[in-house]
C-alpha cells in the first residue's frame, strides 16, 4: 500500500507540459555511546542512511518483529523505498545451507507475488564488500493513465555461518519512477547494506532510531 500512495504523488508530480553476503555474526558489536549523525540502530543493526533518506520502524500485521522502511528520492525523478526485515533462519528449510534458505526465500516470494512481477532473475550479487544472494523483477502499474514502474531489488544478508544469531535479513529496494525513465543505479543500496553491522538477535533488540 505505501509504495501505491508513493506512486501516485510522483506520477502526479511527473505529469509532462506541453512544453516539458554473506554477514559473519563474528563477536556481537556494542552498541555505540552515542550514534554518528546518519548512522541508525534497529532490529538488531547498525547501519548508515544517504543524505536526505529517512528511516523509520513499523509493525506489519502477522509479523513477529519489526521492519524498517527506508524512504528517499534519487535524481532524475526517482523515489526509492527500501524495506529492512529480518527472518528468521529456522523457518526457511530448517537453516540447513545459505543456498537452502535463499533459494525457499525467493520461491515464496515468487509465489506470493504470481504474475504482478515480470523479468524475475535470481543471481549471486556481488557488492563492493560481500556477495548476496539476490532477486530482481520489474513490477509495472498505471496510475490516472500514465504508465509507471517499480524496478525491485531484493538483497539478502545471511550470517555465514549459520545460523549466527538465528535471524537474516532482507533488504527490499523498490525504485518508484516513470515506464518512461530509466531504472536508477542501486548505488546507496549497495553502500547500505555492505555498511550494515550486526549487533545482535533482532528480538528484543533496543531501537535508538538515527542520529
Amino acid at each position: 500500500m505505501t509504495r501505491l500512495i508513493v506512486a501516485v504523488m510522483l506520477l502526479a508530480a511527473c505529469v509532462p507540459t506541453a512544453t516539458s553476503s554473506q554477514a559473519s555474526p563474528a563477536a556481537p558489536a556494542s552498541p555505540s555511546a552515542s550514534l554518528a549523525p546518519g548512522t541508525c540502530e534497529y532490529i538488531g543493526a547498525r547501519f548508515t542512511l544517504a543524505p536526505g533518506f529517512t528511516a523509520k520502524q513499523s509493525f506489519e500485521p502477522n509479523e513477529p518483529l519489526a521492519r524498517i522502511t527506508v524512504d528517499g528520492d534519487l535524481p532524475g525523478r526517482h523515489h526509492v523505498l527500501l524495506d529492512i526485515v529480518p527472518r528468521a533462519i529456522a523457518s526457511y528449510r530448517g537453516g540447513s545451507s545459505l543456498t537452502a534458505v535463499s533459494t525457499d526465500y525467493f520461491a515464496r516470494l515468487r509465489s506470493g507475488v504470481g504474475a504482478k512481477w515480470t523479468d524475475v532473475r535470481e543471481t549471486q550479487y556481488r557488492g563492493p564488500q560481500r556477495t548476496y544472494p539476490g532477486l530482481t523483477a520489474v513490477e509495472p502499474f498505471s496510475t490516472a493513465g500514465i504508465p509507471g514502474q517499480y524496478d525491485h531489488t531484493i538483497l539478502l544478508l545471511v550470517p555465514d555461518p549459520l545460523p549466527g544469531y538465528g535471524y537474516f535479513y532482507s533488504f527490499f529496494w523498490t525504485d518508484i519512477h516513470l515506464a518512461a525513465d530509466p531504472r536508477a543505479a542501486v548505488t546507496e543500496l549497495e553502500k547500505l547494506v555492505d555498511g550494515v553491522v550486526l549487533l545482535g538477535s533482532p528480538v528484543g533488540a533496543t531501537a535508538r532510531g538515527c542520529a
